[in-house]
């Protein structure tokens, strides 16, 4: 029996975060399928060098104070000073003068030191001599077992625990859900940039596969890839994607979509919106957006760059409440039909035993 290690550590130690990457892992995880004679699907984190089964991704509630979510805060907090601290940098008088910039660094590193730095360490020690939270238990892992590192790993610093694994016989399989720190650096923090090469390095290195949320970043990794570690190593890497949301049904290969549908972008805030049966309105750019919006059944479409058409289809919906309630309704039956987790939790599993399948006919 194959088992599959679904890597959640960063939604399990940020609860509150919600960003479309953690709603990804939340939605996953919970409609991971039972175990069958063939497969089991373990939901893991790794804290403290050692593996774990999560039990439960939500806090448990506690009686005391929670030490855990306290040490998250202000990590978080410390991240967004930092980053306050470099856009100040680049402001009056400090962008004119090295001397106040100076002044200004060691400023914010003796804040620093006495308001974070030292009570995340005694944090740190509080936490070691607790035990484990219920809500994960020990997980022994085993020769053949395959890390599924599906959540947004390159926050975390696990790399000495998933290579021992890998050692030891564990196959490393990395989700990666887009490159944009490194296509469009200029669009994201400096510190994220540097961190975000660092992982990619790591697992340049490491991982037995890739698996993209589409086929263009599929491309854009096999083709970083080859830059860092050359063709002949990534000759011997595997590299898929799997369909998100309005692409689901495009794995059956009988499936009559238009080939425009095909494309990478994707309405997460349509299918926000059908998901709590309100009647929507998208602009036609050849994407996938229409196959969620359907024009005139469980919205309105209309052109892009069109202020016009927009505030006509607007008018249209308020003018008309019956017909915009019922396409409210069409709008959340297309979704419980086609958009639900546990179609995306099937699809999940159907591509990671293909995957297996592949590579087990690769070395017979």
């Amino acid at each position: 029996m194959t088992r599959l290690l679904m890597e959640c550590t960063y939604v399990y130690e940020h609860p509150r975060a919600n960003s479309g990457i953690q709603r990804v892992v939340r939605n996953v995880i919970r409609e991971l399928p039972a175990r069958d004679a063939a497969h089991e699907c373990i939901p893991v984190v790794m804290l403290q060098g050692k593996l774990y089964e999560v039990k439960s991704l939500a806090p448990l509630p506690s009686r005391g104070l929670d030490l855990v979510s306290l040490r998250v805060r202000l990590e978080q907090f410390a991240n967004l000073f930092w980053l306050r601290h470099r856009t100040l940098e680049r402001r009056r008088p400090f962008s004119q003068s090295r001397w106040a910039r100076r002044v200004l660094y060691v400023g914010c590193r003796l804040f620093a030191l006495g308001f974070l730095s030292i009570p995340i360490r005694v944090l740190d020690r509080l936490l070691k001599r607790q035990h484990v939270p219920a809500r994960c238990v020990p997980l022994q892992h085993q020769a053949g077992d395959q890390l599924v590192l599906l959540d947004s790993s390159w926050h975390a610093d696990f790399f000495p625990l998933a290579e021992q694994l890998k050692q030891d016989g564990v196959g490393i399989v990395s989700v990666i859900y887009d490159l944009i720190p490194l296509t469009h650096p200029q669009f994201c923090d400096a510190g994220l940039v540097k961190v975000f090469n660092h992982w990619f390095d790591w697992i340049a290195r490491t991982a037995d596969g890739y698996i993209a949320i589409s086929s263009t970043i599929r491309d854009q990794v096999r083709l970083e890839m080859e830059r860092r570690v050359g063709k002949q190593q990534v000759s011997e890497r595997w590299f898929d994607y799997f369909h998100l949301g309005s692409e689901l049904d495009l794995v059956d290969a009988t499936s009559a979509i238009d080939s425009k549908l095909r494309s990478e972008a994707f309405g997460i805030s349509l299918l926000e919106g059908a998901m709590y049966g309100k009647p929507m309105i998208s602009s036609e750019i050849g994407t996938g957006t229409s196959y969620i919006n359907i024009h005139n059944e469980t919205g309105l479409v209309v052109p892009p760059s069109n202020p016009e058409a927009f505030r006509e289809a607007m008018r249209t919906l308020w003018d008309n409440p019956v017909q915009a309630r019922e396409m409210g309704i069409r709008a959340e039956e297309r979704y419980r039909q086609l958009f639900t987790s546990e179609e995306m939790g099937r699809k999940w599993l159907q591509l990671y035993e293909e995957m297996l399948e592949q590579k087990a006919l690769s070395y017979a």
